[in-house]
């Protein structure tokens, strides 16, 4: 938790799920690799930034996020490199969910 002048806020979470079209994870594992990784991890409240690949089946990757604040969340999908990037990933899936979470621990506590 965050306490910030009696307001509780917890830290932004997302989970997002994509299913590749056939013939197309490699690149979107390679645009994640070569930008979205080292450009994401490098700004301003990003806590961790992964892609998971499902071991059965090699079409299915998902991004896991944490970012300290929504104020951070915002102003990475914000930025330039972003607005140019994304796109080129949107049209390599068949399928994009994406899942903002919050622990259960944190707001039970």
């Amino acid at each position: 938790f965050y306490y910030m002048k009696g307001i509780v806020m917890t830290k932004i979470r997302l989970v997002v799920d994509y299913v590749v079209k056939p013939g197309h994870s490699q690149d979107v594992i390679d645009l994640f690799k070569t930008v979205f990784i080292p450009k994401s991890r490098s700004e301003q409240g990003c806590e961790f930034y992964q892609l998971w690949q499902n071991k059965d089946d090699a079409h299915k990757l998902s991004v896991v996020e944490i970012w300290t604040t929504m104020a951070d969340l915002e102003q990475h999908i914000a930025q330039p490199w972003f607005k140019q990037y994304a796109p080129q990933v949107q049209a390599l899936l068949s399928e994009e969910r994406i899942n903002i979470m919050h622990s259960v621990e944190e707001d039970s506590a």
